[in-house]
């Protein structure tokens, strides 16, 4: 079933401004502009359709004006937390497309225009999305994986620093002894020493994804 209707801005039956002024969900619902809505089944508008269509046959009054009204303001807040919905889940599966992604190629030169391209989202909202998912942004994620990929080469085997650099993605020593002070506290050569080889090591708080 197709269902059309507009958003006009002068008042009628269904005024919408009491739930925009309200309801936050509203409000970002009407911003959006989304052009159409598909429901997924899980929402209510199967009875508050067939409520309005029953009204909306029924001889003109007051009362049917009333409810009428009411049964609008309810369907748009139906499409409003439905859209909200779609989106959270939508951005669940972008951020499993680029964690899939960085976990492929970590070991290579990654941009984070890259991973959005790959994940078909925007960089900007794939940033977004990232950030409210997984605590920390897309390059953050990266640089994390990457000192916790170094962490289990340092301790497991006997691998200069120059090859573990270039082994979990950094393009320099350099720049490696540098991310890995950052994320540590201490440079990769003390952690080496600090942590003889054992069957398993903790690498912090880094939060993984599961896919």
């Amino acid at each position: 079933m197709n269902i059309e209707f507009a958003c006009l801005p002068q008042g009628g039956m269904g005024c919408l401004s009491a739930a925009r002024e309200h309801c936050k969900t509203v409000r970002d619902f009407l911003c959006l502009g989304q052009p159409y809505f598909v429901s997924d089944g899980q929402n209510c508008f199967g009875g508050v359709i067939k409520d309005l269509i029953f009204q909306l046959e029924r001889p003109s009054s007051p009362e049917r004006q009333f409810l009428i009204g009411n049964l609008l303001e309810r369907l748009v807040c139906a499409l409003a937390e439905g859209s909200l919905h779609q989106n959270r889940l939508s951005g669940i599966t972008y951020v499993r497309r680029a964690v899939a992604c960085i976990e492929r190629h970590y070991a290579s030169s990654l941009k984070v225009q890259d991973i959005a391209k790959e994940a078909g989202v925007s960089r900007s909202y794939l940033q977004l999305v990232f950030q409210k998912e997984m605590g920390c942004g897309v390059s953050s994620y990266v640089n994390r994986l990457r000192i916790s990929k170094a962490k289990f080469l340092l301790t497991n085997t006997m691998l200069p620093l120059a090859d573990i650099a270039c082994q979990v993605g950094f393009n320099s020593r350099q720049n490696f002894v540098l991310a890995f002070r950052r994320e540590t506290g201490i440079p990769p050569s003390v952690f080496r020493k600090q942590n003889p080889a054992v069957a398993e090591i903790r690498t912090g708080s880094f939060k993984q994804f599961d896919p």
